[in-house]
């Protein structure tokens, strides 16, 4: 509705939400704000800001909040005069604003209780990376407010607060999952933090992990720890200096949100992939391509390239054999799968799960539009869910459009295939978890094509099961604390060919 608005966008439109308020109600004004900040046309945010100049008090509060979300600034002189009878929204629109005039009234509200963690956002936009040093020492035990400093010295960007932040994490802190984030995101480095089921134990687990780690030190990416299990076709291994090229990270915060991190988005370098939803759960399983990755230079070559050529079993020699590959990812604890997948080819929302999953939802009769829950693009998914306790879907993402894939590429593969071989597509896996409104409990086998969009081609045109090896970062795939990787051995149990799915 909003794109087709925009698409037919005038100034005489313009010009009548403008004469409308004059005589609408109140409930009207409101609409009429909400509906101007998201029309992408100059003279929709023209109206706003005229607007804006003539409020006061709650109504300039509503502009402000919808001039923010929308990421449109507000003149300098707008703010200072609202910073008293809208302070939040005067504070979060100062981020926006791009002149440093605003940095002394927002440091002034550093103290703030209520607008302390908002101020410092703020100021992290307005690249003041002159109070970093003020801004970290805002990070104190026990406070709910503690994450958001940290989340503003990550946008900050100024390695110069480093020390700073190793010092408090060193010496114990209740926020040391965000100060390591913090530290990764500023060093691009992290040491490997054992997994641990109680938060207390994971705190001194994390500040022991940096107490040895030594930043001076040149990173030298390896694989540690790898035990393979042929049978199952199960490998266990720890990343060590993974670089963190492909991960799963948090979006870019919203200014004023009641959560200083929320949306999580697959990346590729600086760019997002896809975006995969936020860690609520009992919000849905929501992903949508934000755009597909720029072509890197390719590493599949030498013994990697015969090892997916056919990978009949899983050994110690295919892993260490990826390790370009997977040294890519982010230090952590990693499990790796071979397995086939009875995957499906969809091309239309209302043949995904992410639609199709309400069907298997007893007692579920809220209408679904289809196209709300569509990927973006065409993908594969595991052709039926397994529904023995709690229902399990699976998806497989692609890199690149799967309708410009080369078709002698394609036919080759399904040569291979037919001859007796086993084309295998690397990918990068995780489970999320839902209990979606607190009513329906489900659980996605999510991955992402890293190699073999032809390969999975040919299979789904032969109708045979895909032959993947998946590989899973723990501490990003949802488990219970006591086995993080329960749900992945479960989930791809269950859905692997030969295993328990129904449709």
């Amino acid at each position: 509705m909003i794109e087709q608005l925009a698409d037919v966008w005038t100034l005489d439109l313009a010009e009548a939400c403008e004469q409308r308020f004059a005589i609408a109600t109140l409930e009207q004004c409101q609409r009429l704000v909400w509906l101007l900040a998201r029309v992408p046309a100059p003279s929709a945010r023209a109206v706003l800001l005229r607007r804006l100049a003539l409020s006061t008090g709650a109504a300039a509060a509503q502009i402000l909040r919808a001039l923010s979300s929308a990421r449109v600034g507000v003149p300098t002189a707008q703010i200072v005069r609202l910073f008293d009878e809208a302070p939040l929204e005067a504070v979060v629109a100062a981020g926006f604003a791009g002149d440093p005039v605003l940095v002394p009234a927002l440091m002034t509200r550093l103290d703030d209780p209520t607008l302390g963690r908002h101020a410092a956002l703020a100021l992290a936009m307005l690249n003041a990376c002159e109070l970093s040093g003020r801004i970290a020492s805002m990070i104190r035990p026990h406070t709910r407010d503690g994450s958001g400093f940290i989340v503003a010295l990550e946008v900050m960007n100024d390695p110069g607060v480093v020390p700073q932040l190793l010092e408090l994490l060193r010496t114990g802190h209740d926020h040391a999952w965000d100060l390591h984030h913090a530290l990764w995101r500023l060093t691009g480095r992290e040491p490997l933090v054992p997994l641990t089921a109680d938060r207390d134990a994971s705190n001194r687990a994390t500040a022991n992990a940096w107490r040895t780690f030594d930043l001076d030190v040149p990173p030298r990416p390896r694989l540690e720890r790898l035990a393979v299990d042929e049978a199952s076709g199960v490998a266990s291994f720890d990343v060590i200096d993974g670089d963190g090229l492909i991960r799963i990270d948090y979006d870019s915060p919203s200014p004023g949100s009641t959560w200083s991190r929320w949306n999580k988005s697959l990346f590729v370098g600086p760019d997002r992939w896809y975006a995969v939803g936020s860690d609520c759960g009992t919000c849905e399983t929501t992903l949508r391509l934000v755009g597909y990755p720029p072509p890197t230079a390719a590493v599949v070559a030498g013994e990697i390239r015969r090892l997916v050529a056919d990978a009949p079993r899983l050994e110690s020699s295919s892993i260490e054999a990826l390790r370009p590959y997977i040294t890519k990812l982010r230090t952590g604890h990693y499990l790796a799968f071979l397995v086939d997948l009875d995957l499906e080819y969809v091309a239309s929302p209302e043949r995904s799960w992410l639609a199709r999953r309400v069907m298997h939802r007893v007692g579920d009769d809220e209408p679904e539009d289809a196209t709300a829950h569509w990927l973006g693009t065409e993908h594969y998914q595991v052709r039926a869910p397994s529904l023995e306790g709690v229902p399990t879907f699976g998806l497989v993402l692609p890199a690149v459009s799967l309708v410009t894939l080369d078709a002698d590429t394609v036919e080759a593969s399904a040569a291979s295939i037919v001859a007796g071989r086993h084309p295998t597509a690397l990918v990068m896996s995780w489970v999320e978890r839902k209990y979606v409104r607190a009513e329906f409990d489900e659980r996605f086998l999510v991955s992402v094509v890293l190699d073999g969009h032809h390969k999975l081609a040919a299979y789904a045109r032969l109708d045979r099961p895909a032959r993947v090896l998946a590989v899973c970062r723990l501490e990003e795939t949802w488990g219970p604390p006591s086995d993080r990787s329960l749900w992945l051995r479960e989930s791809f149990a269950a859905l692997g060919a030969g295993g328990k799915g129904s449709a």
